[in-house]
């Protein structure tokens, strides 16, 4: 329960820099769209596992005591935390992507997510500095 409680407030928290992030995104650009489809499977997650996180409080607060020990019911906690689970990695996949693929987020010479729509996802149009042409020779 407070594992739950503690994931879906650093979640709620790391939505801010994310947020961030997306909104600066070219809006015709694989990798917004990609940035959408993060954002809505982390939404998805946080969601499961606030409701399994208030199922579990609501079966702690109303627990009965059988045979000296406390008779609490994970099953349908545990089913949602299971698919966030699922829907957590399937998030994680995508950011995996935004971030090795498109370099949304990273500040290394070379300009973030400077992608068109109409390009596959593996032929970004990256303007690299001269600096950075210098090192691949």
């Amino acid at each position: 329960m407070i594992a739950n409680i503690a994931g879906v407030v650093m979640g709620l928290v790391a939505a801010i820099p994310g947020a961030i992030d997306r909104y600066f995104l070219p809006r015709e650009s694989r990798a917004k769209d990609l940035a959408n489809q993060h954002a809505v499977f982390n939404v998805i997650s946080i969601a499961l596992y606030a409701v399994s996180g208030a199922m579990l409080y609501m079966g702690w607060n109303d627990r009965v005591m059988v045979d000296g020990a406390y008779a609490l019911d994970p099953t349908m906690p545990l089913a949602f935390d299971m698919i966030g689970f699922v829907s957590m990695v399937t998030a994680g996949m995508l950011g995996w992507s935004l971030v090795h693929t498109h370099r949304v987020g990273i500040k290394d010479g070379i300009k973030p997510a400077n992608v068109r729509a109409q390009r596959a996802s593996r032929e970004p149009e990256l303007e690299t500095s001269p600096l950075m042409a210098l090192r691949t020779h």
